[in-house]
């Protein structure tokens, strides 16, 4: 198709007509872990969770505390730990990673107490928050981060017993020493 100048169509006509002739580019684009075949599927890459990097701590004014601690990404790895000690003392703690795995998937892996693994893949991530899901999971389903300034916040959310629960935390960036 040749694109024509006239005084009556303009170049904006002519622009048109040689945009008309472009051929369209089909394809459907799906986020990662929805549809890992899709041949235009968006990617994430572990990097891009640096923003969650750092120590951060919560203190109760019942004299509890709970902190997440997450390393800077590096190798393909994001190692984390998170403790809560409740105002008796007794405490709990929970190993935690993001890996990004050979098939490009980012995946959240967490092992509370040291037990048995569940895995959460990264299905949405946007500026400064990061959902990782696991729909075959009772509770959590849904691990959501955020970063506000100096706060780093966290909401699971899922099933228990038949009812909706979820829970959130709110941190605040450990200053070195």
């Amino acid at each position: 198709m040749q694109a024509r100048s006239s005084k009556r169509n303009g170049p904006i006509a002519a622009l048109i007509a040689a945009l008309m002739a472009v051929p369209l580019i089909t394809g459907t684009l799906t986020v990662a872990g929805t549809d890992a075949a899709e041949p235009h599927s968006l990617r994430y890459e572990i990097e891009q969770l640096a923003w969650m990097a750092g120590h951060w701590i919560r203190h109760g004014d019942d004299g509890s505390s709970n902190e997440e601690v997450w390393l800077a990404p590096r190798g393909r790895l994001m190692p984390g730990l998170n403790r809560e000690v409740s105002a008796s003392g007794r405490s709990h703690f929970e190993f935690l990673r993001i890996e990004q795995r050979d098939d490009g998937r980012v995946v959240y892996v967490a092992s509370p107490g040291g037990g048995p693994t569940t895995e959460f893949t990264l299905t949405r991530l946007v500026d400064q928050r990061a959902i990782f899901e696991n729909p075959a999971h009772d509770f959590p389903r849904r691990l959501i981060y955020w970063r506000e300034g100096d706060s780093l916040n966290a909401r699971a959310e899922g099933e228990e017993r038949g009812a909706s629960r979820q829970l959130e935390y709110r941190w605040q960036l450990q200053q070195s020493d």
